[in-house]
């Protein structure tokens, strides 16, 4: 006897080519994948920044250099006699490279700094040598304060806290004595017996 073959597979339900689609596929990894098409790009992009800095710095110390001859004039003055050599120009030339890159990166490293201490919340508090005395004032003021004095703002904050539940209780039964009246108003309401006095 042969032994039947296996029946074949149930299709698969289809699904959506969406981002949630895409997302029940991956997973309890989505963060994974998402994380990793992301981090290529950007991997990439820092490498290609690394490789091509130290390529830019020597291809602008290749053209620093001059390839001919300083022309010399007729009645120099001393700064023409200071830069008739082309390794004088070259030279000024290096250090101003030197000093438009130490500008840039101080700037990038200012910009950092300061978003970073940003997000972190600390603040300013001295540039140099000035200082504004409001951090001191700050501090005394502060200082004031003492265990006394928080005891009895947590004791109000408790005693509003108490006072904000009782309204809302009080709110909710005026409005099931108000619904009950309303659905009531047909009926004869009974009187008071003080008001008949």
């Amino acid at each position: 006897m042969e032994p039947t073959p296996p029946p074949p597979p149930a299709p698969e339900p289809e699904q959506s080519q969406s981002l949630e689609g895409i997302a029940e596929r991956a997973g309890p990894n989505v963060g994974q994948i998402i994380g990793s098409l992301f981090a290529i790009p950007f991997i990439a992009a820092i490498v290609a920044i690394t490789l091509a800095v130290p390529a830019g710095f020597a291809f602008a110390i290749y053209e620093a250099f001059p390839r001919h001859e300083v022309a010399q004039k007729k009645n120099p003055g001393w700064i023409d006699l200071v830069f008739e050599n082309r390794y004088i120009v070259f030279s000024a030339r290096i250090v101003l490279l030197a000093l438009a890159l130490v500008l840039l990166f101080g700037g990038v490293y200012l910009a950092a700094s300061i978003a970073v201490r940003t997000y972190r919340k600390e603040w300013l508090r001295r540039a140099g040598p000035f200082e504004p005395d409001v951090a001191a004032r700050v501090d005394q003021q502060l200082g004031m304060f003492d265990d006394e004095t928080f005891a009895v703002l947590q004791q109000a904050w408790a005693e509003n806290e108490d006072l904000e539940r009782r309204l809302e209780s009080a709110l909710a039964e005026l409005e099931r004595v108000t619904e009950g009246k309303s659905g009531a108003e047909g009926d004869a309401v009974p009187e008071d017996p003080q008001d008949q006095g």
